[in-house]
């Protein structure tokens, strides 16, 4: 919080008197996804992220369930629809309320609001006044409310956080939640904060953020949740309902979503079936970053998704993968799959090592068998094969980035 300093009388206290406080808890419109403070919805355009607001809006109101899974306690909600007229608005409400009991009473619009430094923070601050039962306001979009400013001196990372400043203000003031949709650049980032449009200042002011990706004509997407007070930032794995509009969780909280990147990699690795491919070819067949590739071999390796044999990966059977997946419990990814790991390992060569076909040298495994062996002239073959088979997936792959984590849709 930032004060006048003419105002401002310090008043600094002890760590002794700091634990002695009893503070309330964080008071959640969603539990572990929209706590009180300002939330940054952030998408591409026509990803659903209108949708996912809504919905997510419609069951506070109703005191129903997010995502058709996780339960919300009932409260009003302002929902400032600025990119929207009554006609689409209606229309997008029916086709929620198709899928609901009854309509929900809590929940008010507008379609028009003024910039917040020309009244419109002050308009919002007013209802929470008038309205202690609200605990979601909804800015749809915040290009539409952002403050205008000429002639700043400021950096824009500045601008932008104190942009934001009087809005969080008011929320911690209310202890309300605050979901800011915004949008992503179009440059791709290993990490996904780094594609929220405008300067870190935007990522830096508010408390949390979800990150909605999927592809264009999917219905399956990537949520990413992270924040301040979101102890273990959250990767869900979500579908699009086309007749309903709605968002749903796929499988319970602890499934795993196998993301975008990994498919990619286990498309390509079934194409090159039964060659397989270093980690530094399947870089250069997806144009990504050799590192974080190899990275996520490893980590796929570690789920059972491919195999690893002298510096080749190949993809892990279906048979062989489902017997896996029933042995072991299933888990949510977190964001790790984006980590970089840059230690650089020498990429084996035909005249290093004998080629084995894809088989995982698991503890249960002693010894491989003789008919999976190649003599150094078949290897040889492999090898010259091989360069050629890379060749003609990166060709085929020019002019076409395939996102590691770029997921997109409807508005």
């Amino acid at each position: 919080m930032t004060l006048s300093s003419s105002r401002y009388i310090p008043a600094p206290f002890t760590l002794k008197e700091l634990l002695a406080k009893k503070l309330p808890t964080v008071r959640w419109a969603v539990p572990g996804m929209l706590p009180e403070g300002v939330i940054l919805l952030a998408g591409k355009p026509k990803q659903g992220k209108s949708w996912l607001a809504l919905d997510l809006a419609f069951a506070i109101a109703a005191g129903g369930a997010v995502l058709g899974k996780i339960p919300v306690e009932q409260g009003g909600v302002l929902y400032l629809a600025l990119e929207d007229n009554e006609r689409r608005l209606q229309a997008r409400a029916k086709q929620l309320l198709a899928s609901m009991d009854a309509v929900p009473a809590g929940i008010v619009f507008e379609v028009q609001w003024p910039r917040l430094n020309q009244g419109g923070l002050t308009h919002i601050e007013a209802y929470l006044k008038a309205h202690s039962e609200v605990r979601l306001v909804v800015v749809d979009t915040w290009a539409k409310v952002s403050p205008r400013l000429q002639g700043s001196m400021r950096s824009q990372y500045e601008d932008d956080y104190q942009s934001l400043a009087p809005l969080k203000r008011v929320a911690d003031t209310y202890r309300i939640s605050v979901l800011v949709i915004h949008h992503l650049r179009k440059m791709r980032a290993d990490d996904p904060l780094d594609e929220v449009t405008g300067s870190i200042g935007m990522v830096g002011a508010v408390d949390s953020i979800l990150i909605l990706k999927r592809e264009r004509g999917q219905q399956e997407a990537t949520l990413y949740v992270t924040g301040r007070d979101i102890e273990q930032e959250l990767r869900l794995a979500l579908t699009f309902d086309q007749t309903t509009a709605t968002w749903r969780l796929v499988g319970d909280r602890t499934d795993i979503a196998r993301t975008k990147e990994r498919q990619d990699i286990l498309d390509l690795l079934t194409e090159q079936a039964p060659l397989g491919m270093s980690p530094r070819q399947v870089a250069e067949a997806l144009q990504k970053n050799y590192h974080t590739v190899r990275s996520l071999l490893r980590k796929m390796e570690d789920a059972h998704e491919v195999q690893h044999d002298h510096n080749r990966y190949f993809a892990t059977p279906k048979n062989l993968l489902l017997e896996r997946a029933e042995q072991s419990p299933s888990r949510l990814t977190d964001d790790s799959d984006y980590g970089d790991d840059t230690t650089d390992h020498s990429v084996s060569t035909p005249s290093q090592v004998r080629q084995y076909a894809p088989l995982r040298r698991d503890a249960d495994v002693q010894a491989t068998p003789a008919d999976h062996l190649m003599d150094a002239e078949d290897w040889q073959r492999v090898g010259d094969h091989q360069h050629s088979t890379t060749i003609s997936v990166i060709n085929r792959n020019h002019g076409h980035q395939t996102s590691f984590e770029g997921q997109r849709k409807p508005v």
